[in-house]
């Protein structure tokens, strides 16, 4: 008797493990649920993209020129002040708070905080500022680039009419990385371009952004239908987002100094620590989140066109 119900103690408590660990698989993940809407950005106009200078101002690009925003207000620049105008598409920002733009009429604005000056850019698509404090801007046949003195210009093979540039990043090994619309994941190197046709056998066409956690050395891929694709330490693997994410498309993602990854996809906002998936509050826009930018206490403000808002962590 003492044998058999030594036996059924340890069938007990092995079966109470494992529901134990199944119930932490299955747990539900914890919503975000405080945030704070910007109206004052959103009041009449379309708002489509947003950096963060070194002083913590909010600068974002909009339907109704370049806005300014110190927490309080709104300091609206238009054409009457510079601007080439009024609908700016997107932005970056250099060491020096230099904001650049991309227009609607096919031109580069910078301004220094005083000055506008332009710069005429046939199909500009997407921009970005390097490591080095080069300006890189993507457009339809390939990459120009600005040091400061002079611009260059770098043709592409692969360019046609229908590749489109979604993003620009900077990679680990001196290379710049293009994610395209049609011609997937092109790396720039020593002033050549190399096609990726895949990663990890997913198709390059299928990324839509990439980051690196300097700290941990890991590599994060939204990809489009594939979740969070993780690359560590030679291996690749596969974050499903569930239910709770339709068609499990993540459009953007960016890496906070914790080495936890915020994603903007198709239906809300997300975040993966390694443990457990954050989701958007029920009242925020059931939309594709493609854009937003972290403050400098990892805090997401997140740009939905029609409405801007700010996520902030327990």
């Amino acid at each position: 008797m003492k044998i058999k119900r030594n036996i059924l103690v340890c069938l007990y408590l092995a079966l109470s493990v494992i529901l134990s660990l199944t119930s932490c698989q299955n747990k539900e993940p914890e919503i975000l649920d405080y945030y704070q809407e910007i109206p004052e950005l959103t009041q009449s106009q379309l708002v489509y993209d947003m950096v963060i200078d070194s002083k913590g101002y909010k600068w974002c690009a909009s339907s109704a020129g370049l806005l300014k925003f110190d927490g309080y207000k709104v300091t609206k620049y238009t054409k009457s002040d510079g601007l080439a105008s009024d609908t700016l598409w997107c932005l970056a920002i250099d060491t020096n708070n230099v904001i650049w733009s991309i227009n609607h009429n096919d031109k580069i604005t910078r301004f220094d905080g005083n000055n506008f000056t332009t710069k005429n850019i046939y199909d500009p698509q997407a921009i970005m500022v390097d490591k080095k404090n080069t300006l890189w801007v993507a457009y339809h046949l390939g990459l120009m680039c600005f040091d400061g003195v002079k611009w260059t210009n770098y043709e592409t093979n692969y360019a046609n009419s229908n590749a489109w540039a979604k993003a620009l990043f900077e990679g680990q090994d001196n290379n710049l990385l293009l994610i395209t619309e049609n011609n997937g994941l092109l790396e720039f190197k020593n002033g050549s371009f190399t096609k990726i046709e895949s990663i990890n056998s997913l198709p390059s066409w299928k990324i839509n952004s990439i980051a690196y956690d300097k700290t941990s050395k890991i590599t994060y891929y939204a990809t489009n239908g594939n979740g969070l694709m993780v690359y560590n330490q030679g291996v690749y693997s596969y974050i499903n987002l569930g239910k709770n994410i339709e068609d499990n498309i993540v459009h953007t993602l960016k890496v906070d100094k914790k080495g936890q990854v915020w994603m903007g996809t198709e239906t809300g906002f997300c975040l993966y620590n390694t443990k457990l998936m954050y989701y958007k509050p029920p009242k925020l826009p059931a939309a594709p989140i493609k854009n937003f930018v972290l403050d400098i206490e990892s805090n997401p403000w997140i740009v939905c066109y029609s409405i801007v808002f700010k996520l902030i962590q327990h």
